[in-house]
C-alpha cells in the first residue's frame, strides 16, 4: 500500500490528507467532533498536569526516557511508546526506551527495524521550529502521522502499524529526538492540541539536562589545539625504559637429576609425578630378569673356578705342570669372583632410590613404564619447592640489549594483578628453539626474596624485560621502523 502523506497542522487547525487511506478502506472509523463535556476535559487536564509534574522528578536523562515511555500513554492513547534521541555526534538516532521494557535490546532484529523506520522520518540535523509554536514547515512538521511499512520481513510480526510521532526540539531548534506512539488503529487527530502540549513539555524536560559536549568542540578550539599538539610532541621525547614482552614459566632452581644408572628396561615406576619424597625412597625399578641371570651365571662360574683350583692344588705336589695349572686356576677364580661382584652390583642398581628430599618431577608414569633407557639418560628430577627460578624465552625478533643489572616483572596467568619482581642472571649469546618451536634466547631470572615463597613450579605467564632508557617515540615506533628497514632498506 503506498505510504500516505503525513497530516499537517497549522496554528491549531488541521488538514486531513488521505487519512481514510491510512486507516484502510471500509474501516468504518470516522472522527467525530469533540463533545463539550466539562468533566471529561477536567480529567484530561488533570492527567496532563500530573504528567508535566512527573517530568520534573527524574534525576537523570535515563530516568526521564523511562518515565516518558511508560507514562505518556496515560494522556495519549497508544499500545506501545518508543523514545528516540540523537547521539552525541548528531548524526544517528537511537532507541533509548520502550514502554514496558526495563532495558531494550538494541541488537534485536525487531528493535533495529523499528529504529530504522521511525528515524527515517527524522533527518538528523534538520532545522525544526519549537514544537507548539504554531508554525508549520514542510521540512519539519510539529506532528507526524504515518503508517509503518508492512513489506519488510522484520516488521511482519509487529501488530501496531499506526504511528503518531512527536518530534522533540533541542536548544538550537534542531530536532534532537522523537516520541513515537504506536497503535493498532489510526490515531484520532482530535488529540492534536494535547499531543502538541505534551511534546512541548517533554522537549523542555530534555533540554533541562546538560547536553553531552562532543570532543569536536574541544578540538575546534585553536589555542587548545596548538597546546595539545605541543604537549604531545614534547611527550615523545620523555625518556622511558625500553621494554619487551616474553613468555615465562616457573622452574626448579638447581634440581637434582635422577639419571639411568645402567642400560635396560624400566619395569615399574613406584611414585606418581609431583610426589614428596625422602632420602632412600624407591623411585623406579628395572626389569631384573637379565640381571638375575648374570648373577646366577657368575655364581656357577665361581663354583667351576673353585673346583679347578682344588684340582690344581692336588696335582701341584707331583709335577711342575701342576704348579703352573694352579696359578691359572687362581687367576680364573679371581676373574669369576670379580664378574660375580659386578653382576651383584648391577642387580643392586636395578632399584633406583632418592638421594635427597624434595618434589619428584617427571612427565607421567605411562611414559616410562616398559621404556628402554641408556646409561646416563635423565628420567626424573628432585626439586626443592622453596628454590625456584623463572625461565624466559625471549624471541629473536624482540631482542634488546640487557645490562648486567637488567630486571624483569613477571605477570603470572594465575595472579595477573600481582607482578613478581625478578633479576636476570643468565643471558646466553646463542638462541635455541623454545618449547613452541620458536628461535628464542633462553634467559633465566631469580625472583626477589620476598616473592619466591608464593611461586609454584609449573606456573606460566608473561615477563616484561627492562632495558636502557630511550625516548618515548623510539619505544612506540621501534617495530614499524624495524619493519620498514627490513622490507625497504631505508
Amino acid at each position: 500500500m503506498p505510504a500516505p502523506e503525513p497530516i499537517r497542522f497549522s496554528g491549531g487547525t488541521h488538514r486531513r490528507q488521505n487519512f481514510s487511506d491510512m486507516r484502510g478502506t471500509g474501516s468504518g472509523l470516522k472522527s467525530e467532533p469533540p463533545k463539550d463535556n466539562g468533566g471529561e476535559q477536567a480529567a484530561v487536564a488533570q492527567k496532563l498536569l500530573a504528567f508535566e509534574a512527573g517530568l520534573r522528578r527524574p534525576a537523570d536523562i535515563r530516568e526521564l526516557d523511562f518515565f516518558v515511555a511508560n507514562e505518556i500513554s496515560q494522556i495519549l492513547p497508544a499500545r506501545q511508546v518508543i523514545v528516540q534521541r540523537v547521539g552525541t555526534g548528531g548524526k544517528q538516532y537511537r532507541i533509548k526506551a520502550i514502554s514496558a521494557l526495563a532495558m531494550p535490546d538494541r541488537d534485536a532484529p525487531l528493535t533495529r527495524w523499528l529504529n530504522r523506520v521511525l528515524a527515517c522520518k527524522l533527518p538528523a540535523g534538520s532545522p525544526a521550529m519549537p514544537v507548539g509554536s504554531g508554525i508549520t514547515t514542510p521540512e519539519a512538521p510539529p506532528l507526524r502521522y504515518f503508517r509503518l511499512p508492512a513489506t519488510e520481513g522484520e516488521g511482519k510480526p509487529y501488530g501496531y502499524p499506526y504511528v503518531l510521532q512527536l518530534p522533540l526540539a533541542g536548544r538550537d531548534g534542531a530536532i534532537c529526538g522523537a516520541i513515537s506512539l504506536l497503535s493498532d488503529r489510526p490515531h484520532d487527530p482530535a488529540n492534536e492540541a494535547l499531543a502538541v502540549r505534551a511534546g512541548d513539555a517533554v522537549s523542555h524536560a530534555f533540554n533541562a539536562f546538560p547536553a553531552a559536549r562532543p570532543m569536536g568542540a574541544f578540538i575546534r578550539n585553536r589555542p587548545l589545539r596548538w597546546l595539545m599538539a605541543g604537549a604531545l610532541f614534547a611527550a615523545l621525547f620523555i625518556p622511558v625504559p625500553l621494554t619487551v614482552l616474553a613468555s615465562a614459566r616457573v622452574v626448579a632452581h638447581q634440581p637434582e637429576m635422577v639419571a639411568a644408572p645402567l642400560s635396560g628396561v624400566i619395569k615399574t615406576v613406584h611414585l606418581p609425578p609431583n610426589s614428596n619424597v625422602k632420602t632412600g625412597d624407591l623411585l623406579f625399578s628395572y626389569d631384573k630378569t637379565e640381571l638375575q641371570n648374570n648373577v646366577d651365571l657368575a655364581v656357577q662360574n665361581i663354583a667351576v673356578a673353585e673346583a679347578r683350583l682344588h684340582r690344581a692344588n692336588q696335582g701341584a705336589f707331583g709335577s711342575g705342570e701342576g704348579r703352573r695349572e694352579l696359578a691359572v686356576a687362581k687367576a680364573e677364580l679371581d676373574l669369576a669372583l670379580a664378574e660375580g661382584t659386578a653382576a651383584r652390583r648391577r642387580l643392586a642398581l636395578a632399584d633406583v632410590r632418592a638421594s635427597g628430599p624434595g618434589v619428584l618431577l617427571f612427565s607421567n608414569i605411562e611414559d616410562w613404564t616398559g621404556r628402554p633407557v641408556d646409561t646416563g639418560e635423565r628420567v626424573m628430577r628432585i626439586a626443592d619447592p622453596a628454590k625456584v627460578a623463572i625461565a624466559i624465552d625471549l624471541e629473536t625478533s624482540d631482542t634488546i640489549i640487557l645490562s648486567d643489572e637488567a630486571s624483569a616483572k613477571v605477570f603470572l596467568d594465575s595472579t595477573p594483578l600481582s607482578p613478581v619482581a625478578a633479576q636476570i642472571d643468565r643471558r646466553p649469546y646463542e638462541p635455541e628453539l623454545s618449547e613452541t618451536g620458536i628461535l628464542s634466547f633462553p634467559l633465566r631470572a631469580q625472583p626477589q626474596s620476598n616473592d619466591g615463597t608464593r611461586l609454584r613450579i609449573g606456573q606460566r605467564g608473561t615477563a616484561q624485560l627492562y632495558g636502557d632508557n630511550v625516548p618515548l617515540w623510539f619505544l612506540l615506533f621501534r617495530k614499524p621502523l624495524a619493519f620498514l628497514r627490513q622490507k625497504t632498506g631505508w
